[in-house]
């Protein structure tokens, strides 16, 4: 069973029993832990060493290398000095000595530092084992004991929360109480009208009973503030009927003035169609009085006539400026009118005199124009109506004229240059033929060297074969039966002929087969 202890006892301290070891364990304390009720066993639960310098462990450790920094400088000393003059082996062994020497030095202190770097891993590694257990079997214990407490301060903060939520709950319900009935939250308190508040800290600690009769308060307030308020919205009402009554009134005095309006408005528009429409029909006979005579409206807006020979146009004196043609007044028009049908019947008569003077002008110049063709082209020259070009071509020269040219000289011209022409056509036909009777005999010549140059390269033969051929041409050119009138006489030709033609032809086979 477990022993009871008062609230008031203090729990009491666990002893500790020192124990003082010396060599590589020194200053090293122990305790073993002994309340009341414990097991009484030497187990120990906890290890604390006394204080030791590092620096005291460190020189303690490297004392035992048995070597210091005088000892090095002396082996310096000794051996610093060396050297090795070339070719003396002595010296040479000398100095390979004092190497080994200085070399097993080193690797006596490399060994030494491993021998008790491992001495110092063996013991850490013992005392983590250590470690390790003792702390294993002392966790369960501290486990169960930090449970225990911290179910005690679960259970605390618990009710602690419930409290805090109940109170919350009951604060939330008052306040929604106050909002249902219309209290409102104004600079931290909640309100009803001027006379009725409270903040919200107050209402938290207030006690039921009081909250109550607050409550009841604050509905007698609410029912007043109510009664308040339908009085109010019933006054609203009614004046928003006046209101929206007097706004109906205006609304068809307003409706009857815009009919009024709209109906003065269509009347004037209908007296101003009327006028535009009796304005434009009288613009548009004054326009076609004017484009009856000729006249044409520029971009100006002015009217103007003109053929293709006058120099200046034809405008209306009081219309250049292009203005409206209402705006000059009826009498004026037909003033202007008059002046101008006269104006536009002495030009027009003036036009029509210049094209019968073209015409008949073209007329003579297209008779003169044949007369010129049928006379260069009886001449031997060639016309071509594109170009307007009368030419005579041969290799020996060339000849032309244009017609534009001819048009313009006079008749004692013209009769002088088709004399020149016939010369000239002439002159260019003999120096031709001249050319080529010169090209034939040359052509000619080299005919002839051609053929004594081949025939030069014959055997006798062959010539004999050519000759025979040629004589066989020259007789049936020669002896034209058909011409022979008397039957006797053309059969003795016939025969002839024939054996002249056996002849040639067996010495052509002779030869042939030689």
């Amino acid at each position: 069973m477990e022993e009871k202890k008062n609230p008031g006892d203090k729990p009491k301290r666990a002893s500790r029993k020192k124990t003082t070891t010396t060599g590589d364990d020194a200053n090293v304390t122990q305790f073993t832990p002994n309340p009341e009720g414990a097991n009484k066993s030497n187990e120990v639960i906890e290890v604390e060493a006394e204080p030791v310098t590092i620096e005291v462990e460190i020189k303690n450790q490297i004392a035992k290398f048995n070597i210091a920094e005088a000892g090095i400088e002396a082996l310096k000393q000794q051996y610093g000095g060396l050297t090795i003059p070339d070719g003396d082996k002595e010296a040479y062994e000398a100095v390979k000595k004092a190497w080994n020497t200085v070399r097993s030095t080193r690797t006596g202190l490399e060994k030494k530092g491993l021998e008790l770097r491992n001495n110092y891993t063996v013991i850490t590694k013992a005392i983590k084992g250590e470690e390790d257990r003792l702390v294993k079997l002392l966790s369960p214990l501290e486990e169960d004991l930090q449970k225990k407490w911290k179910a005690v301060d679960e259970a605390k903060e618990a009710e602690k929360q419930r409290k805090q939520k109940e109170e919350e709950d009951r604060l939330n319900g008052r306040l929604q109480q106050l909002q249902d009935l219309g209290m409102i939250m104004n600079a931290g308190f909640y309100t009803m009208g001027d006379s009725v508040s409270m903040d919200v800290a107050t209402l938290r600690l207030l006690p039921d009973d009081q909250f109550e009769k607050f409550l009841g308060v604050v509905k007698v307030k609410a029912e007043e503030l109510a009664d308040i308020k339908r009085k109010q919205e019933e006054e609203q009402a009614e004046q928003q009927r006046q209101f929206q009554e007097q706004q109906r009134q205006l609304q068809e005095q307003q409706q009857q003035l815009r009919e009024q309006q709209q109906q003065m408005q269509q009347q004037q528009q209908e007296l101003q169609r009327q006028r535009e429409q009796a304005d434009k029909m009288r613009r548009e006979l004054r326009e076609q009085s004017l484009v009856g005579l000729g006249f044409i409206k520029m971009m100006a807006g002015v009217y103007q006539f003109k053929t293709a020979i006058m120099v200046e146009p034809l405008i209306a004196e009081a219309l250049k400026k292009g203005d409206d043609l209402l705006d000059v007044p009826a009498e004026e028009f037909d003033e202007i009118m008059a002046y101008l049908r006269d104006q536009v019947v002495s030009e027009n008569q003036r036009y029509n005199e210049h094209l019968a003077e073209q015409q008949r002008q073209k007329e003579a110049r297209e008779k003169r124009e044949a007369e010129i063709v049928e006379d260069l082209t009886a001449r031997g020259m060639l016309y071509d109506a594109n170009t307007r070009t009368f030419s005579f071509y041969l290799e020996a020269g060339t000849l032309t004229h244009r017609m534009n040219e001819l048009l313009n000289i006079d008749e004692a011209e013209y009769k002088e240059m088709l004399v020149q022409t016939m010369e000239r056509i002439a002159e260019i036909k003999d120096l031709q033929l001249a050319a080529d009777n010169k090209k034939k005999a040359e052509q000619e010549a080299e005919a002839e060297r051609q053929e004594a140059e081949r025939r030069s390269l014959l055997s006798d033969r062959e010539r004999l074969e050519e000759m025979l051929n040629l004589a066989q041409k020259h007789v049936n050119a020669a002896i034209q039966v058909n011409e022979l009138k008397t039957d006797e006489i053309r059969d003795v030709a016939t025969e002839l002929l024939e054996t002249i033609n056996k002849a040639i032809n067996k010495q052509l086979g002779i030869n042939a087969g030689n």
